[in-house]
Protein backbone atom coordinates (compact mmCIF):
# COMPACT_ATOMS: atom_id res chain seq x y z
CA UNK A 1 0.00 0.00 0.00
CA UNK A 2 1.55 3.06 -1.10
CA UNK A 3 0.99 6.50 1.65
CA UNK A 4 -1.22 9.35 0.37
CA UNK A 5 -0.11 12.08 -0.97
CA UNK A 6 -0.01 15.28 1.32
CA UNK A 7 -3.14 17.83 0.64
CA UNK A 8 -2.08 21.27 -0.16
CA UNK A 9 -4.86 23.86 0.08
CA UNK A 10 -4.45 27.37 -0.25
CA UNK A 11 -5.48 30.12 2.23
CA UNK A 12 -8.58 30.95 0.30
CA UNK A 13 -9.80 27.71 -0.42
CA UNK A 14 -9.70 27.40 3.62
CA UNK A 15 -11.78 30.47 4.14
CA UNK A 16 -14.37 29.23 1.72
CA UNK A 17 -14.46 25.95 3.43
CA UNK A 18 -14.35 27.40 6.63
CA UNK A 19 -17.45 29.72 5.52
CA UNK A 20 -19.54 27.18 3.59
CA UNK A 21 -19.11 24.87 7.29
CA UNK A 22 -20.30 27.81 9.25
CA UNK A 23 -23.27 28.90 6.88
CA UNK A 24 -24.25 25.18 7.10
CA UNK A 25 -23.93 25.10 10.93
CA UNK A 26 -25.89 27.93 11.25
CA UNK A 27 -28.66 27.22 9.25
CA UNK A 28 -28.78 23.85 10.63
CA UNK A 29 -29.03 25.96 14.15
CA UNK A 30 -31.89 27.68 12.98
CA UNK A 31 -34.06 25.04 11.74
CA UNK A 32 -33.39 23.15 15.09
CA UNK A 33 -34.61 26.67 16.49
CA UNK A 34 -37.62 26.98 14.55
CA UNK A 35 -38.64 23.25 14.75
CA UNK A 36 -38.60 23.75 18.93
CA UNK A 37 -40.19 27.05 18.36
CA UNK A 38 -43.00 25.65 16.67
CA UNK A 39 -43.72 23.19 19.00
CA UNK A 40 -43.69 25.63 21.90
CA UNK A 41 -45.89 28.04 19.91
CA UNK A 42 -48.41 24.54 19.28
CA UNK A 43 -48.12 23.29 22.80
CA UNK A 44 -49.02 27.00 24.69
CA UNK A 45 -51.83 27.75 21.67
CA UNK A 46 -53.52 24.51 22.26
CA UNK A 47 -53.18 25.01 26.06
CA UNK A 48 -54.26 28.23 26.25
CA UNK A 49 -57.17 27.89 23.43
CA UNK A 50 -58.35 24.66 25.92
CA UNK A 51 -58.25 26.64 29.07
CA UNK A 52 -60.55 29.19 27.10
CA UNK A 53 -62.71 27.06 25.97
CA UNK A 54 -63.26 24.82 29.16
CA UNK A 55 -63.54 27.83 31.41
CA UNK A 56 -66.31 29.33 28.85
CA UNK A 57 -68.23 26.16 29.42
CA UNK A 58 -67.78 24.57 26.12
CA UNK A 59 -67.89 20.51 25.84
CA UNK A 60 -64.93 18.65 26.13
CA UNK A 61 -64.59 17.34 23.71
CA UNK A 62 -65.48 20.30 21.06
CA UNK A 63 -62.62 21.96 23.07
CA UNK A 64 -59.81 19.04 22.70
CA UNK A 65 -60.32 18.94 18.76
CA UNK A 66 -60.46 22.69 18.78
CA UNK A 67 -56.99 22.55 20.86
CA UNK A 68 -55.67 20.15 19.03
CA UNK A 69 -56.45 22.07 15.40
CA UNK A 70 -55.21 25.22 16.14
CA UNK A 71 -51.41 23.19 17.42
CA UNK A 72 -51.41 21.66 14.34
CA UNK A 73 -52.27 24.86 12.31
CA UNK A 74 -49.60 26.75 14.98
CA UNK A 75 -46.89 24.65 14.30
CA UNK A 76 -47.23 23.90 10.98
CA UNK A 77 -47.38 28.16 10.21
CA UNK A 78 -44.35 28.92 12.48
CA UNK A 79 -42.73 26.28 11.03
CA UNK A 80 -42.34 27.09 7.37
CA UNK A 81 -42.54 30.71 8.12
CA UNK A 82 -39.22 30.11 10.25
CA UNK A 83 -37.55 27.61 7.64
CA UNK A 84 -38.50 30.41 4.96
CA UNK A 85 -36.72 32.89 6.91
CA UNK A 86 -33.79 30.70 8.28
CA UNK A 87 -33.26 30.16 4.55
CA UNK A 88 -33.91 33.60 3.60
CA UNK A 89 -33.04 35.94 6.09
CA UNK A 90 -30.56 34.31 8.70
CA UNK A 91 -27.72 31.79 6.24
CA UNK A 92 -27.29 35.44 4.28
CA UNK A 93 -26.55 37.23 7.86
CA UNK A 94 -24.54 35.06 9.15
CA UNK A 95 -22.60 35.00 6.00
CA UNK A 96 -22.32 38.86 6.22
CA UNK A 97 -21.64 38.47 10.15
CA UNK A 98 -19.30 36.11 9.93
CA UNK A 99 -17.15 38.23 7.00
CA UNK A 100 -17.49 41.09 9.36
CA UNK A 101 -16.58 39.39 12.58
CA UNK A 102 -19.45 40.61 14.44
CA UNK A 103 -21.23 37.08 16.46
CA UNK A 104 -23.68 38.68 18.22
CA UNK A 105 -27.56 37.13 18.83
CA UNK A 106 -29.25 40.61 19.07
CA UNK A 107 -28.87 40.76 15.11
CA UNK A 108 -31.23 37.44 14.92
CA UNK A 109 -33.66 38.51 17.54
CA UNK A 110 -34.12 41.71 15.47
CA UNK A 111 -34.88 39.17 12.54
CA UNK A 112 -37.36 37.27 14.72
CA UNK A 113 -39.29 40.15 16.12
CA UNK A 114 -39.69 41.66 12.47
CA UNK A 115 -40.62 38.82 11.12
CA UNK A 116 -43.16 38.12 13.40
CA UNK A 117 -44.83 41.26 13.21
CA UNK A 118 -44.93 40.89 9.52
CA UNK A 119 -46.29 37.88 9.78
CA UNK A 120 -49.40 38.81 12.35
CA UNK A 121 -50.22 42.07 9.91
CA UNK A 122 -49.72 39.44 7.27
CA UNK A 123 -52.67 37.25 8.77
CA UNK A 124 -54.77 40.19 9.57
CA UNK A 125 -54.52 41.20 5.79
CA UNK A 126 -55.78 37.88 4.31
CA UNK A 127 -59.48 37.89 4.25
CA UNK A 128 -59.94 34.61 4.94
CA UNK A 129 -58.40 34.88 8.29
CA UNK A 130 -59.47 36.68 11.30
CA UNK A 131 -57.70 39.22 13.69
CA UNK A 132 -55.33 37.06 15.56
CA UNK A 133 -56.82 36.83 18.89
CA UNK A 134 -54.49 37.04 21.99
CA UNK A 135 -54.08 33.15 22.16
CA UNK A 136 -52.36 33.36 18.73
CA UNK A 137 -50.37 36.24 19.26
CA UNK A 138 -48.99 35.10 22.70
CA UNK A 139 -47.93 31.78 20.73
CA UNK A 140 -46.49 33.45 17.91
CA UNK A 141 -44.42 35.81 19.88
CA UNK A 142 -43.18 33.18 22.58
CA UNK A 143 -42.43 30.79 19.62
CA UNK A 144 -40.48 33.51 17.98
CA UNK A 145 -38.56 34.28 20.89
CA UNK A 146 -38.23 30.37 21.32
CA UNK A 147 -36.50 29.90 18.36
CA UNK A 148 -34.25 32.66 18.74
CA UNK A 149 -33.33 31.84 21.95
CA UNK A 150 -32.19 27.97 20.97
CA UNK A 151 -30.69 29.42 18.13
CA UNK A 152 -28.42 31.88 20.00
CA UNK A 153 -27.95 28.84 22.79
CA UNK A 154 -26.39 26.68 19.55
CA UNK A 155 -24.51 29.12 18.14
CA UNK A 156 -22.64 30.52 21.24
CA UNK A 157 -19.91 27.57 20.81
CA UNK A 158 -19.25 28.14 17.51
CA UNK A 159 -18.86 32.23 17.71
CA UNK A 160 -16.48 30.85 20.36
CA UNK A 161 -15.14 28.39 18.32
CA UNK A 162 -14.00 31.04 15.19
CA UNK A 163 -12.77 33.02 17.71
CA UNK A 164 -10.43 30.93 18.98
CA UNK A 165 -9.60 29.92 15.11
CA UNK A 166 -8.76 33.02 14.23
CA UNK A 167 -6.41 33.62 17.31
CA UNK A 168 -4.17 30.34 16.78
CA UNK A 169 -1.57 30.60 14.65
CA UNK A 170 -2.24 29.46 11.01
CA UNK A 171 -1.86 25.99 9.97
CA UNK A 172 1.27 24.73 7.93
CA UNK A 173 -0.02 24.45 4.13
CA UNK A 174 0.99 20.98 3.89
CA UNK A 175 -0.49 18.06 5.89
CA UNK A 176 1.23 15.09 5.83
CA UNK A 177 -0.63 11.91 6.11
CA UNK A 178 0.36 8.04 5.87
CA UNK A 179 -1.34 4.81 6.31
CA UNK A 180 1.51 2.01 7.62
Amino acid sequence: MRPNKPVRQTEAERAALIAQLQANVAFENAVVGVLTGAGIGGALGSGLMLTQSLASGLPIIRSIAAAIFLAVMLATLIFFIGFLVAVTIVAPLNRFLEKSKRRSSMPYLGVSLVVTAIALLAVTALPMFATPGPVTIASVVLASLSAWFVFARRMKPVWYAAKRQEEAPPPNDVVPFRLH
